[in-house]
């Protein structure tokens, strides 16, 4: 029964089908999935949230969020693109933000040497800091204690918002979605 098996194997070639469909199908696919892989955070690359602060956007006094991107890498970090995405309605951002129609996101702008909030991308030297913040009308309570679970974070499923940039540290490049 196993040599009959062996003959219709070689009798139809079937061998060099399996390898066609795996390197024309499977492993393109592969490679595509890795490549478009979205991670949580990046190691030694510290993002930490500040509340109760004053931000003025359009000449006008708001609370707002600060964020900080502190890097301990051991490279130098090129962060770009940050937003915040899907923000829930307990998170309740001003309509004075920049907002992209589009993807339905807030842009975050990063803090230059003068202190304005006017920089699309940013480059992080070791253990040096970098700010950026969003304006709102007001937020919950509960956001300054509250911390993420794991079924959140792997669904994406945020309940305040989820911050989303990219990251080059050194010669890697990452796609980070952190859910908050």
């Amino acid at each position: 029964m196993v040599m009959d098996f062996f003959q219709i194997l070689k009798k139809y070639d079937i061998p060099n089908i399996v390898v066609l469909c795996f390197t024309g199908i499977f492993w393109p696919l592969v490679l595509f999935m890795w490549n478009r892989r979205v991670v949580n955070n990046i190691k030694n690359l510290e993002v930490s949230i500040s509340f109760d602060y004053e931000v003025k956007i359009k000449n006008k006094s708001l609370q707002g969020i600060v964020f900080t991107f502190l890097n301990n890498t051991g490279s130098i970090v090129y962060l770009t693109n940050a937003r915040i995405t899907k923000s829930t309605k307990k998170f309740k951002i001003s309509t004075d933000c920049s907002k992209d129609i589009a993807e339905s996101s807030y842009e975050l702008k990063f803090s230059n040497e003068a202190g304005v909030v006017d920089k699309r991308q940013v480059t992080i030297q070791t253990n040096e800091k970098v700010y950026t913040c969003i304006g709102m009308h007001n937020f919950d309570g509960d956001i300054e204690s509250y911390s993420s679970n794991y079924i959140r974070k792997i669904f994406k499923y945020p309940k305040y918002f989820c911050l989303n940039y990219i990251a080059m540290v050194g010669e890697k490049k990452y796609n980070v979605l952190t859910t908050f």
